[in-house]
């Protein structure tokens, strides 16, 4: 009978399945994740036979459960003495936190009240700054209201004492720029009471300085000793205190005067009134300012005094000349040799008067030379004058523009020292007297353009005969062959030299437009001679404007009248060269 194998004891599965102390809980079987204790049963105790040790296993585990009773309640009875101990430190920490909380309060009402006190402190500091700043003003007001009662004073005492006329200018310049300080002030009726006597003193200052004026220059024969030059120059003084309107005031007695003289030498009859006779009026003039000029020496400089004269000389003379020329009209038509020479003499005067009183810049321009002698030249010669006027004309228009610059680059330095002003009165003046007298004689120029264009379609007529005589060639040592016509350099030539002497010596104004319309009618006659002079065709007309179909317009032309029609060709090809130069001019 074989033997039923054995059952393993509890015993011996205590062995292998041992059961940890509470000490050794960590690896104890009970604390295992996938603990199943009806497996653990059964593994220990897997038949009846094995029952046997149950008790003692039993036992053993009761004793366990105990330990770990015991584990527990000790860890229950530490954690209620923790438990007590932390809320006892939560009390604590709130309590230091109320505190904290407390101190902050006082801080923020404390940083409250100093801001409270640093304002009040920087009221009371703005109090102090504006009663220092009005307390200042005050004193200063009180300190120029003396000054400008003690003015007043003072020039009661010497504003009517003619030796004293320094002093009333200083004084009246003071008074001046501390009654500016008091515009505000005008309804106080202390500063209305010291403005009042002021106006009275001014009045009566004005009607002395007047009167001395008067006294000393109102005769023709003025002849000042040193002792009345100071005085004027003091009086001078005191009217450019008193302010313009004194001062134009004596500059219109002044001129009124001067031209009284002026109108009474050269009154509407007489020599004086031939228009051959004019330019006596600027000869006149001059010698005026010059004869005088100790007088003008008076003045000061900045009142332009013999410019003011010039431009009110200029004016009445204007209007003499119009005057005069509506007289004359008649005269002036049938013969526009005085009405040139008047122009050509009153266009010299306002250049030198411009070049007087206007500074550098207003200089005469010298005539070519190559509108010298411009008749009866050769053709070569006449070429050569006219690319050598072409280049001149080229080198100004470039040292033009380099002046621009260079005024440009020396406006800055201009400011800076000082010289603007005087730099800008300059050439005010240049622009006051550019056709300040001349600007009459426009409208009756109209006969000098008339006779300019009569006297250029008369060369013209002189130059094609040449032309008809020469057989329409050349002149003599040049080539046949596309050269260019004598004629149509002589004629340019007196065009750009008519041009010049209107430029220069008559008008730049309604006249020279007026000549440009003569230019170019003589051209337009030019032109149809030489339209007149090319070949005729089959049907009888000029190869000028051919059909546009048809063989009548074919020309058969012999050797000869070939080259004359090149020369023409060429010479309609030159025209437009100088014509556009003409035009740039």
């Amino acid at each position: 009978m074989s033997e039923t194998p054995s059952t393993p004891s509890a015993t011996q599965l205590g062995r292998s399945i041992t059961l940890k102390s509470p000490f050794q809980r960590k690896t104890d079987v009970f604390d295992s994740e996938d603990f199943d204790p009806v497996k653990f049963v059964n593994q220990i105790y897997p038949d009846e036979a094995s029952l046997g040790d149950l008790d003692k296993f039993i036992d053993m585990l009761r004793k366990q459960i105990k330990t770990v009773d015991k584990e527990i309640f000790a860890a229950v009875r530490s954690q209620s003495a923790t438990q007590s101990r932390s809320r006892q430190d939560l009390t604590v920490a709130t309590s230091q936190l109320g505190d904290l909380f407390a101190r902050v309060r006082d801080i923020q009402r404390k940083a409250a009240d100093s801001e409270v006190l640093v304002q009040e402190i920087c009221r009371d500091i703005r109090k102090l700054d504006y009663a220092k700043r009005h307390l200042t003003h005050t004193i200063t007001s009180l300190r120029r209201l003396a000054m400008l009662t003690a003015a007043v004073d003072d020039l009661e005492q010497v504003g009517y004492k003619r030796d004293q006329y320094k002093r009333c200018a200083n004084l009246l310049e003071a008074v001046g720029q501390l009654l500016e300080y008091f515009n505000h002030y005008q309804d106080v009726p202390k500063i209305q009471n010291l403005t009042k006597r002021l106006t009275t003193v001014k009045a009566g200052l004005q009607d002395a300085v007047m009167d001395d004026f008067k006294l000393l220059l109102g005769t023709s024969d003025v002849k000042l000793t040193p002792d009345n030059i100071e005085r004027l120059g003091n009086a001078c003084l005191v009217v450019n205190a008193l302010g313009p309107k004194v001062r134009d005031q004596l500059m219109d007695w002044l001129c009124e005067r001067e031209m009284t003289v002026y109108q009474t030498i050269f009154s509407m009859s007489g020599d004086a009134a031939k228009l051959d006779r004019f330019e006596r009026r600027f000869a006149w003039f001059k010698q005026r300012l010059e004869e005088r000029k100790e007088v003008w020496g008076v003045f000061p400089a900045s009142w332009r005094v013999p410019q003011t004269l010039c431009l009110t000389f200029c004016k009445i003379t204007k209007a003499a000349v119009k005057r005069l020329l509506s007289d004359s009209e008649e005269v002036v038509r049938e013969d526009v040799g005085p009405l040139i020479k008047t122009v050509v003499a009153t266009n010299k005067f306002e250049k030198e008067m411009a070049a007087l009183f206007g500074g550098p810049g207003a200089a005469r321009d010298d005539d070519d030379d190559d509108l010298q002698d411009i008749d009866n030249l050769p053709a070569s010669e006449a070429r050569r004058r006219l690319e050598a006027f072409r280049k001149k004309q080229q080198a100004a228009a470039a040292a033009a523009q380099q002046q621009a610059a260079d005024a440009a680059a020396g406006s800055a330095t201009a400011a800076a020292t000082g010289s603007t002003a005087e730099a800008a009165a300059n050439a005010a003046a240049r622009v006051a007297f550019e056709g300040a007298i001349s600007e009459a004689f426009e409208d009756a120029l109209k006969y000098y353009v008339a006779e300019e264009q009569k006297e250029l379609l008369k060369h013209l007529e002189q130059l094609i005969k040449e032309e008809g005589q020469r057989g329409w060639k050349p002149p003599e040592g040049e080539d046949t062959l596309g050269c260019v016509l004598g004629s149509a350099n002589q004629l340019f030539l007196k065009i750009r030299a008519s041009l010049q002497r209107c430029v220069k010596l008559v008008s730049r104004g309604i006249t020279l437009a007026r000549l440009a319309g003569a230019f170019k009618r003589v051209l337009s006659a030019y032109a149809g001679e030489l339209l007149k002079r090319l070949p005729k065709t089959a049907a009888g007309g000029t190869s000028s404007q051919p059909p546009y179909s048809g063989t009548d317009w074919h020309v058969r032309l012999p050797e000869e009248e070939e080259a004359v029609l090149t020369c023409i060709l060429a010479t309609a090809e030159y025209c437009r060269w100088p014509t556009t130069s003409l035009y740039n001019s």
